[in-house]
């Protein structure tokens, strides 16, 4: 099961990848992504995947850390999933909200434990903040909920439900999507 996270506004939101910083991006289709700073040499990939692979330089992307590539996106939801999802907010344009390399969720302790995840995750969220920020007018507000995928239906639960001022939200030290909190950005 995934847990998949949800965000509803008062306007539409642009679809697609936000906040990927590339160093280098060649071609076009399917991309094999590579790290390559001072600590990670660039290693040709036919050591760990065989001569007989053909892959062509124009087909890698290379980034200089994990904060780099991390990034969120906002997709449209079909018809039968947003019918679903739908009581649990009060705005009315809902959206998947997704991270790709990242998370949206941090916290002290896991900056220690795993630093480069941890500083994934903060540029997660703060392209978040960023793109709430973006496409807000005055007194519009924002909401995220998380659930299991396939417990759309069942009721949130009240107790993690959270507000967050959108204006301090990037000073936030920890920040967590827990399954079926509800949290209004205002």
């Amino acid at each position: 099961m995934s847990l998949f996270d949800y965000i509803a506004s008062s306007r539409e939101l642009p679809t697609g990848e936000f906040g990927s910083k590339r160093k280098r991006v060649e071609g076009s289709g399917s991309k094999i992504t590579v790290f390559q700073n001072e600590e990670h040499p660039y290693i040709p990939l036919d050591i760990f995947l065989g001569p007989k692979l053909q892959i062509n330089e124009e087909d890698i992307e290379v980034y200089n850390s994990m904060a780099d590539i991390a990034s969120i996106g906002i997709s449209h939801l079909h018809d039968g999933l947003l019918a679903q999802i739908r009581h649990h907010f009060t705005l009315p344009h809902v959206y998947q909200l997704y991270s790709n390399w990242g998370g949206l969720s941090f916290d002290p302790a896991f900056k220690k434990s795993f630093p480069n995840e941890y500083q994934a995750n903060v540029k997660c969220f703060k392209e978040l903040i960023k793109l709430m920020r973006d496409h807000r007018e005055a007194g519009d507000t924002f909401e995220i909920y998380s659930c299991w995928i396939g417990e759309e239906h069942e009721p949130k639960k009240e107790a993690l439900s959270q507000i967050i001022e959108l204006d301090t939200a990037d000073s936030l030290q920890s920040f967590e999507l827990k399954d079926k909190r509800y949290i209004l950005f205002q």
